[in-house]
């Protein structure tokens, strides 16, 4: 079973909340290199589905995906970085997923990153 068809096993197993078997089915995607079973890895394990919550393992996989290209993972690499999930709060960080996922049209990124300027902009002593 090639990496495509183990996430497409991985998904089927997820919409049916077995968590168990998506793990496995989008561990095994996931460790060759499909972008979308990194993805779902990492919304498992920062939302608890299935797993403990763990957000160093949440960003472990959202950031694989993210350096790939995809816009939601890059989006949301951003978000952990914004509010410090799992690692101090890191708003230039922040801002460069940010600014990744919107130049992709992830409109959740832009008005992020918007807001993060705003933020930003309002705080004295700021540097990048």
């Amino acid at each position: 079973m090639d990496a495509s068809e183990q996430y497409q096993k991985g998904l089927e197993y997820y919409n049916e909340q077995n968590y168990d078997k998506a793990l496995e089915y989008f561990q095994q995607a996931a460790e060759q290199g499909d972008i979308d079973s990194q993805y779902n890895l990492g919304v498992m394990y920062k939302n608890a589905h299935g797993v403990p919550q763990n957000y160093a393992k949440a960003f472990e996989w959202f950031e694989k995906a993210a350096i790939q290209g995809d816009s939601e993972a890059q989006y949301d690499v951003g978000l952990m970085y914004q509010l410090g999930e799992g690692m101090p709060i890191n708003y230039v960080k922040a801002i460069e997923w940010y600014y990744k996922a919107s130049v992709q049209g992830n409109l959740l990124a832009c008005y992020n990153l918007g807001a993060l300027y705003i933020t930003i902009a309002n705080r004295p002593r700021f540097t990048f």
